[in-house]
């Protein structure tokens, strides 16, 4: 069960504020509650007075960003677990933000976006709706124009890959673009058995590959990933592949080699 405030002083924001997070929640199929506050002060009062628990928060911060500022940073002193998701109409207040506790940062001209990635998110960090216990890897990725921070299953991840100089995330949930550290550093990062570098370009998730057909997996997102360049490379990535799926085709080695 959910519980989750949504706080704005301009009460048509906030109407439409609740609108979409009840809409992503009802998408997710999970039990949960939506309380208004029309300010951070109120907000305060029904957790330092009511003595209420929210597991996710949205709070405003653009009219008085010193109140909410303080307001996040007495939520988080309560509660270490409660994930505060801020909006503004810019980022440019993110970093002071980051400091005070939240979780992530939203704009409000991209909120439905902006709020559904945040409640997956927290969804797959908290394990609310799934009823999971799979591992939670938080990357920063590239968000407009500033950087923010996802938290994703283990298993929600289909592949990472080089573009243009870019590491492009590739999940269940959508793509991010991560900060650009080398594939070792994020298999390391994963520390997984069941992702491997396939190729100089893509780190690929096992669960994720639907068929192993020649030097080539095609994977879940509908991606054909190439298999290494040399043959020594190509060998050991399928004996992997297939030491994975606990030797069931093992006798299948002797027709993959080169």
């Amino acid at each position: 069960m959910y519980h989750v405030a949504v706080c704005d002083e301009n009460h048509a924001f906030l109407e439409k504020l609740q609108q979409v997070v009840t809409e992503i929640f009802e998408e997710i199929d999970c039990n949960y509650s939506v309380e208004q506050m029309d300010t951070p002060q109120a907000l305060r009062e029904e957790i330092e007075l009511q003595e209420k628990q929210y597991n996710i928060i949205f709070l405003s911060i653009d009219n008085d960003s010193g109140q909410a500022f303080r307001t996040a940073e007495i939520i988080r002193a309560r509660d270490d677990a409660a994930i505060i998701i801020l909006v503004s109409e810019s980022c440019e207040q993110a970093a002071e933000g980051y400091k005070c506790g939240a979780y992530r940062w939203i704009v409000k001209n991209n909120l439905y976006t902006g709020v559904s990635e945040a409640i997956h998110s927290a969804d797959n960090l908290i394990g609310g709706s799934r009823n999971t216990c799979g591992p939670v890897i938080r990357f920063k990725f590239l968000n407009n124009e500033d950087y923010d921070y996802i938290s994703v299953q283990e298993r929600d991840i289909v592949q990472l890959y080089i573009r243009n100089r870019r590491i492009i995330l590739v999940t269940t949930l959508g793509n991010y673009e991560l900060l650009q550290y080398p594939l070792n550093h994020y298999k390391k990062l994963i520390n997984s058995e069941k992702f491997i570098i396939a190729s100089r370009s893509h780190l690929v998730n096992f669960v994720h590959v639907e068929e192993l057909r020649g030097d080539f997996f095609r994977l879940s997102s509908g991606h054909t990933v190439c298999i290494g360049s040399e043959g020594r490379v190509k060998q050991q990535v399928k004996e992997d592949y297939l030491r994975y799926l606990g030797d069931r085709r093992k006798p299948e080695l002797q027709a993959l080699e080169l």
